[in-house]
């Protein structure tokens, strides 16, 4: 009976995990991909010695670096990556648009089992069969997966380091943990809150991978026709961004000085979405929306006073965790801080869950009382099966939250490798 119900969700998993695939490489052949259009163009910008932050193409330029997306006139592009993002993702800028699409639509598929499947088959046993296909599954069928492939979004590249932080920190394989956090925070340096947690667990190892990695990364960036001029370009657009914060896009300049190519790489749809619904779930967005205008110190006392309550709660918690428990606090204290940052927060961000959701029923139990049902909603709210708030993501990412802190909290002072090991 128990290899009947196994096989039946294993074949559910996979129905779940086709459909979501065709559907989204049917979405990757209708729309342009907005969001990869300016990574792509970012990436190409960087091999050729462009700004991929202050020089939007002009009529007379190769459409190779035609982005329409961007306002007639604007002087900014709409990449807001750091360089480091565009130097990972050059693959993508030496082929045809086309090939980019489809290519990126099939390897975020890839980015998102795989790691996950390496934490089942690490952590997992004969009574935790279940989680790789529930989260896996889930994540497939929740709409703002779908809206990360079809915008072409980059976010589970970030959910697979994530992923892969869980299973390295376990190991203690400290070199390449090293090697993988130096480039989560060179691909967006607000990731270093991921590992304030690990402060006091880091080792001379984990700082050579670090180092590593930086050193590679200047000499890549030396050897490329702008040196380390884009950081500095970085450093400046990310200031003029946060005057667009509502907007979220560049403001032109002059609206009437040209008019984009219909077809450009041979697409017409560059600019097209799906109308899927999607929210912004900021906090600080939604209380500015009741409050009006917030005072500019407002976010920085929000995050001071969130590690401030993490602290009080963990104080005489965290010097015993195990460095993975350490790694997902470190997620919510990272999560905690996104929130309350003025800038948009989109659904497709929700595949940096994937990894630690899986983490935490792989190798903790939900603690008695309120919290299995409040996990269960937060899934329901995710995937869009309840609509309960215009900001039902939000409200889902707070639920998993609390949950989260509850369990760590419960979890006996036993280091988890211990836990498992004895298992």
């Amino acid at each position: 009976m128990k290899s009947l119900t196994r096989r039946y969700w294993h074949i559910a998993f996979l129905a779940v995990l086709l459909l979501g695939f065709l559907m989204d490489m049917h979405l990757a052949r209708r729309y342009g991909g907005i969001d990869l259009r300016d990574k792509v163009l970012g990436s190409r910008s960087l091999l050729e010695g462009r700004s991929p932050y202050f020089d939007p193409w002009e009529p007379g330029e190769p459409e190779r670096f035609a982005d329409p997306m961007v306002p007639v006139g604007a002087s900014l592009t709409r990449f807001t990556g750091t360089p480091f993002q565009a130097l990972v993702m050059i693959p993508l800028g030496l082929v045809p648009y086309d090939v980019a699409r489809y290519g990126w639509a099939a390897a975020s598929y890839l980015l998102l089992l795989i790691p996950l499947y390496q934490l089942a088959r690490h952590f997992g046993s004969d009574h935790r069969w279940w989680a790789f296909p529930l989260v896996a599954g889930g994540m497939v069928a929740c709409t703002s997966w779908h809206l990360h492939v079809e915008r072409g979004q980059v976010y589970v590249i970030y959910g697979a380091l994530i992923s892969w932080g869980f299973l390295l920190l376990h190991q203690r394989r400290d070199l390449l943990f090293g090697v993988l956090a130096a480039g989560l925070i060179l691909f967006k340096p607000t990731y270093a809150l991921l590992f304030v947690p690990l402060i006091l667990h880091t080792t001379r190892r984990m700082w050579l991978g670090g180092l590593a990695v930086a050193l590679l990364s200047v000499a890549a960036f030396l050897a490329l026709p702008n040196g380390l001029a884009p950081w500095m370009e970085y450093r400046d657009a990310m200031a003029e961004w946060t005057r667009y914060a509502t907007t979220a896009e560049p403001v032109s300049l002059d609206p009437d000085a040209f008019v984009y190519p219909p077809s450009i790489e041979g697409r017409e749809d560059l600019t097209s979405m799906h109308p899927m619904e999607f929210e912004n779930s900021s906090v600080f967005a939604l209380a500015q929306a009741f409050l009006g205008e917030l005072p500019g110190w407002t976010s920085s006392l929000l995050m001071g006073a969130w590690g401030l309550l993490l602290l009080i709660l963990f104080r005489t918690k965290w010097r015993s965790m195990s460095r993975a428990d350490l790694l997902l606090m470190g997620f919510i204290l990272w999560l905690g801080c996104m929130l309350v940052l003025p800038v948009p927060r989109f659904d497709y961000q929700v595949v940096q869950w994937a990894g630690p959701l899986l983490y935490l029923l792989l190798l903790h139990r939900l603690p008695h009382g309120p919290w299995p049902a409040m996990a269960g909603l937060g899934v329901v709210l995710v995937v869009g099966a309840l609509d309960l708030l215009p900001v039902n993501v939000l409200l889902g990412e707070c639920l998993w939250s609390i949950v989260i802190m509850a369990t760590l909290l419960q979890t006996p002072v036993r280091l988890q490798e211990d836990l498992h090991s004895s298992a």
